[in-house]
């Protein structure tokens, strides 16, 4: 049989498939014991005004841990989080936004289905666990989906507006970028791309990046939060 190397195994046997041990990938229990987090307050907490959000920082280092396996994007999440609820677990938006990272019930219902995330438990914004291991999920799903962009910064950016706003409207966006526009490029290119959506809205999701990357992240990162700053001089 072919080795994981690619190369023929003439000393083993072959094994037959229902003769294979099972390897299951861990399952989101093991991965989040069963507790609520308690508060630790960092004393530059109380200077940026965190202290809501320290109690959720274990579970946003796991869940990058996870999904991303490394804690680059660690300070971005928890910078990410502030902006969508101020740190409030129990937030709802006027449109129906729930929960720290502010999932609308049907992208919480369909995101094993969009983002093959297999958190294991029933979608619950409210539920800790699960809010923590969607919203690292689905920013690595918006992610991989904007690969147009080389550059970190930039297609990071991409991924939080179209958290923000949608997908489609990111196509919209580099579709109509050219001439003197870089579609490459998310900030000072790509962002300032019109598309069919109200003023308002169009302004609240070209500020969302902005917010998230430039705004909050470089203060997390201050105040002892794991993570880079992906935007350093942009």
């Amino acid at each position: 049989m072919m080795t994981l190397f690619g190369c023929e195994d003439t000393e083993n046997p072959k094994i037959s498939e229902t003769e294979k041990p099972k390897i299951e990938k861990p399952v989101f229990q093991d991965i989040f014991p069963e507790f609520e987090p308690e508060p630790e307050i960092n004393p530059e907490d109380l200077v940026t005004g965190f202290s809501k959000c320290r109690p959720y920082y274990v579970l946003i280092i796991k869940a990058n841990r996870y999904y991303w396996g490394h804690d680059d994007y660690i300070a971005a999440t928890m910078a990410q989080m502030y902006t969508e609820s101020a740190c409030d677990r129990f937030a709802k938006s006027w449109v129906g936004a729930e929960g720290l990272l502010q999932f609308m019930p049907r992208t919480a219902a369909g995101l094993q289905l969009t983002a093959k995330c297999d958190i294991g438990i029933n979608a619950d914004p409210y539920n800790l666990k699960w809010i923590t291991m969607a919203g690292v999920c689905y920013n690595k799903y918006l992610y991989n989906r904007n690969y147009e962009f080389p550059l970190v910064c930039d297609r990071y950016a991409a991924a939080m507006s179209a958290y923000n706003g949608g997908q489609k409207y990111v196509n919209v966006k580099r579709e109509k970028c050219s001439g003197g526009c870089d579609a490459t490029k998310w900030f000072n290119n790509v962002e300032y791309m019109a598309t069919r959506r109200k003023p308002s809205n169009e302004h609240e999701n070209r500020q969302y990046p902005h917010r998230v990357l430039k705004k909050f992240t470089p203060k997390f990162i201050e105040s002892g939060y794991i993570g880079k700053d992906l935007c350093i001089g942009r």
